[in-house]
């Protein structure tokens, strides 16, 4: 679903920066949407994926005790913590180590005078599979040798269809081992195929030799296993393990911790330390920002290795990954013909395509977005001005904003209907306009975000009447209700503001609160906006951050005595420190401005209205989690006591219902999910509109230029 939705946002973006809007690529990318959502809706609500997701709460705390376990059983030395404990070392450790799920059986591959057999140990099971191309309805015979230094081994051995998880219509042979420390016994039995084989070609599934340790505590030793048909064919290779494992694959049939973090980023940190993971985040990190710049300048190449990386990333949350080495070969080949490519391109600027235009990293461009392709620069020995600069068309924000809506209502849908998104998220689309709701919700999320870039933009322009700013963000304010009005039923609007207790005529009151509340976030991302284009744009925006602050100085503190002093609900002042202390409100404004500075950053140099931002966006991303999250943890309550429970704000919002409150680790990741879905809602919904404020600039420039 995460590859589905940024390989949609991504060519929606590309499409629109093609000389215009392209329709056929548009139409194109909707239809994949469509074509996907048509095979996706019958998996998701069948019995099995509804099965799954019934028990996802417990599903991830038994993930987070196998993460939280893995952690616990690395050394505690400083070299463990920079360099790991080793690549491939977390099966043997958690064997001799693990104190929660029992020792897993073992087995290996012993030679004792030039003869190679395979050891099977006691345990939790295991299979040691192999391949067996069987018929239905044949009569099999087994053979194999073995010995016990106990009386009680059994030796089970399965055939059975085989999915990756699943075995279908099995038949088995168990026998019973006779004891004899050194000595080697011949063993036989039937094993029929019965009906394993034969499935239609269209459902085909591979039928699996599986030798296993049935019963007792001992060890005990096979060898020269064979499977015999009615023409005296022996289907099994390597049956004498001369040549070791070849032909032969172990696996489990229900616990797979003993083999597996199940968690990318926390077997990285296991097996390489602080140094792998930092060297990992930086390749992914570098390798997508280049790949998405590339996606946005119009290549479908890149919006398709994007949309794979990231939904390799996500996963990565909750599989390890790296366990197989054709797996990590075809990741790191996919980033390398990523990187290969954008750098290609950059190094080599194409000629003016048939309608004139060329990528815009062919043309040099001043810092503060300034086009210098008038001046007599050759680019690959081309004259400058015999080459035309790629510009988006007018309007193209708008173009860029009505894709957008449509991306972010199909987004909306598939967040308000996902179990793991917390209750109160899920109840917020109107019931009774259920295909209306995701849009209104979807014009809301442009009208929060992208709006801000606009009023700055203005707020910065020449001869603007910037006296009007309370006004503009009184009309901002009130466009958002009327647009929640419709998106959302009035009680999810009491659990923000509180319920109207003035008896004032209509919706006057509640009205009120919510633009006063609004007014806040209006303001700030605002001045975030400002602030990003003022300190490294190159936009003249110091007037305009003037009117900002004194706007700022009135209208803050009149919000805060109507939405927390006057009305005062719960769920607004029970959430904050100190039950709404004006402190509270500081941080938490604090918290809406670095917030609303790392995505207009990086919306900004997306929009590439400051080509200078590449390092500073990502460091300043990286620099304002951390830093939000401490402002947001002081900003709200760390202690509720509410129906005989004991959380923290951070608890009640970002947890999936009141009776699972997310702690630890699951909290931390909790928050960089929402951290993350809050700067990504950022650039989205921002990015199409820093292209105006690229294009005024550049205006402004040209005008300055020409005055001189």
């Amino acid at each position: 679903m995460v590859s589905v939705l940024v390989l949609l946002v991504s060519m929606a973006f590309a499409v629109t920066m093609r000389r215009g809007m392209n329709w056929r690529a548009l139409a194109a990318s909707l239809g994949l949407v469509l074509l996907a959502s048509a095979i996706a809706v019958p998996v998701i609500t069948g019995t099995y994926a509804q099965g799954r997701l019934s028990i996802a709460a417990q599903d991830w705390d038994a993930r987070m005790t196998h993460w939280q376990e893995a952690l616990r059983m690395m050394d505690g030395s400083w070299r463990t913590a920079v360099f790991g404990m080793g690549l491939g070392r977390f099966p043997e450790t958690y064997f001799f180590t693990n104190l929660s799920r029992g020792v897993p059986a073992s087995f290996k591959y012993v030679t004792e005078q030039d003869n190679t057999f395979l050891r099977l140990g006691s345990g939790k099971s295991v299979y040691i599979d192999q391949i067996v191309p069987v018929e239905p309805g044949q009569d099999y015979r087994l053979s194999f040798d073995a010995r016990s230094a106990a009386a009680d081994g059994v030796v089970n051995v399965l055939l059975c269809e085989r999915t990756f998880f699943y075995s279908y219509g099995c038949e088995s042979a168990t026998v019973k081992l006779q004891e004899g420390a050194s000595v080697w016994q011949h063993y036989e039995s039937a094993l029929p195929s019965g009906r394993l084989g034969g499935t239609p070609w269209y459902a085909k599934r591979p039928v699996k030799l599986s030798l296993e340790h049935a019963e007792g505590t001992a060890a005990f030793d096979v060898d020269n296993v064979r499977l015999v048909g009615p023409g005296g064919r022996n289907l099994v290779e390597n049956g004498d393990f001369s040549r070791g494992n070849a032909r032969w694959f172990f696996s489990s049939a229900g616990n797979h911790f003993p083999w597996h973090v199940l968690n990318l980023y926390v077997a990285i940190y296991f097996e390489q330390g602080w140094l792998g993971i930092l060297a990992f985040g930086a390749l992914v990190a570098y390798a997508m920002v280049k790949i998405a710049r590339k996606s946005l300048r119009g290549d479908l190449y890149a919006c398709v290795t994007l949309a794979a990386l990231s939904g390799f990333i996500v996963v990565g949350w909750f599989e390890s990954m790296f366990d197989a080495p054709r797996l990590i070969l075809l990741f790191y080949l996919v980033i390398f013909v990523a990187l290969l490519k954008a750098r290609r391109t950059h190094a080599a600027p194409a000629a003016a395509t048939a309608g004139g235009y060329v990528d815009s990293a062919a043309i040099a461009v001043r810092e503060g977005g300034d086009d210098v392709a008038g001046e007599d620069v050759a680019a690959g020995g081309m004259p400058a001005a015999a080459i035309k600069p790629h510009r988006p068309p007018a309007g193209s924000a708008w173009k860029h904003g009505v894709v957008g809506i449509a991306v972010c209502s199909v987004m909306a849908w598939v967040i308000t209907h996902a179990p793991i998104v917390p209750y109160n998220v899920r109840e917020l689309p109107n019931p009774y306009h259920p295909v209306l709701a995701p849009i209104a919700l979807a014009i809301f999320l442009y009208w929060s975000f992208a709006v801000p870039v606009w009023i700055a933009n203005w707020l910065a322009g020449e001869g603007g009447r910037r006296w009007l700013y309370p006004v503009v963000v009184l009309m901002h304010s009130i466009g958002a209700w009327v647009i929640l009005y419709f998106a959302v039923l009035p009680e999810s609007i009491y659990d923000v503001v509180g319920s109207p207790v003035l008896d004032w005529p209509w919706e006057w009151e509640m009205m009120g609160r919510i633009t006063a509340l609004f007014g806040v976030l209006s303001l700030l991302l605002t001045g975030a906006a400002l602030v990003s284009a003022m300190r490294w744009c190159g936009v003249r925006a110091g007037r305009a951050m003037f009117y900002w602050l004194a706007t700022c100085t009135v209208m803050l503190p009149v919000m805060h005595w109507v939405v927390v002093t006057q009305a005062g609900t719960d769920n607004l002042t029970e959430l904050m420190a100190g039950g709404g202390t004006a402190a509270s409100s500081a941080l938490l404004a604090a918290y809406l401005l670095i917030i609303g500075i790392s995505g207009s950053l990086l919306g900004a140099w997306l929009g590439r209205a400051c080509l200078s931002l590449r390092w500073l966006a990502m460091a300043g991303i990286l620099a304002a989690q951390p830093l939000a999250y401490w402002v947001l943890v002081f900003g709200t309550a760390d202690v509720i006591i509410h129906g005989g429970k004991v959380f923290s704000a951070l608890q009640f919002l970002l947890s999936t219902d009141r009776e699972h409150y997310a702690v630890g680790i699951d909290l931390i990741a909790r928050y960089v999910v929402f951290h993350a879905g809050f700067v990504g809602a950022l650039v989205l919904t921002q990015y199409p509109f820093w292209i105006n404020v690229a294009n005024g600039a550049r205006r402004s420039s040209q005008l300055r230029r020409k005055s001189v």
